[in-house]
Order: C-alpha cells, then sequence, then structure tokens
C-alpha cells in the first residue's frame, strides 16, 4: 500500500517515471532479503559493527552541513568506485515508504535528497556489486 512519502516520490519523480529512467517497484520485500543476503542484519537494520564498511559519515550534529556532506560522501563513491555509476541501484525505505524506486546510481546522486529527507532507515542497494548505501534514522551514513 503506498503511504504518503510514496505519493509525494511518485508526484516529484512523476516525468522521470515517464520517460523510463525511474522504475518502480511495489514488490520491495525481494531486496530486503537480497541485502540480507550480503549484510549482517540486527535490531535495526544493517548491523554496520559487524559488517565491513567502505565509508561512513555521522550526520547527526551537522545539520547546517547536511547536504554538503552528503554531496561529498556520494562524490567520493562515484569517484572511487566509478563502475557503479551505471549500475541500476533500488532505493527502499523500511517504515515510511512501501515502494521500490530502480534507477541508474548517477541519477540517484542528483535525487538522492528526495529520499535522504524521509525519516527511515533508507537503504541504496547495487544487486549486480551487492554493496549497500545505508543512511540510518540515526542519520548516519554508511557505505559498504
Amino acid at each position: 500500500m503506498k503511504t504518503v512519502y510514496d505519493s509525494e516520490l511518485l508526484n516529484l519523480l512523476k516525468n522521470k517515471i515517464d520517460d523510463g529512467i525511474i522504475k518502480v517497484n511495489e514488490n520491495v520485500n525481494i531486496y530486503f532479503e537480497e541485502i540480507e543476503k550480503s549484510h549482517s542484519i540486527g535490531f535495526n537494520g544493517i548491523d554496520w559493527l559487524k559488517n565491513s564498511y567502505i565509508y561512513f559519515l555521522d550526520l547527526r550534529e551537522s545539520e547546517p552541513e547536511h547536504l554538503k556532506k552528503t554531496n561529498h560522501f556520494l562524490a567520493n563513491i562515484a569517484d572511487n568506485f566509478p563502475q557503479l555509476m551505471s549500475e541500476t541501484i533500488v532505493v527502499i525505505g523500511d517504515s515510511l515508504t512501501s515502494l521500490g524506486f530502480e534507477m541508474k546510481f548517477a541519477d540517484f546522486i542528483e535525487l538522492h535528497e528526495l529520499f535522504f529527507n524521509i525519516p527511515q532507515h533508507t537503504y541504496i542497494w547495487f544487486p549486480v556489486s551487492k554493496k549497500c548505501i545505508n543512511l540510518t534514522f540515526e542519520n548516519e551514513l554508511y557505505f559498504g
């Protein structure tokens, strides 16, 4: 069932959905299952203490710098893992959204603010490379 946040995202992304840049998927359980196969899951999502991560960013006390730091975080991934730019990713949340949004990682970088402003655990899953970007509800950002 679509949530208020899903409806808002669908409205904001309508042109990109209509143009085929973004595909909307109603069955996101398969993606959570895939993430669980590659990452240890704890009480509140991925247990990053049990998973090796490549980058970590604590955004809890940087509200005025939040967007700048997030942009830098994603730029680091793009610069150091250029092969990921053309990989199709899936953006899913664990509470306030129920839809999955498939797009190229390069497109997500341009749109990330729409997804990262939703107060939930947000997962950007790379199905081919088995990597995940995870913005936690506590405003910690991981890539691994």
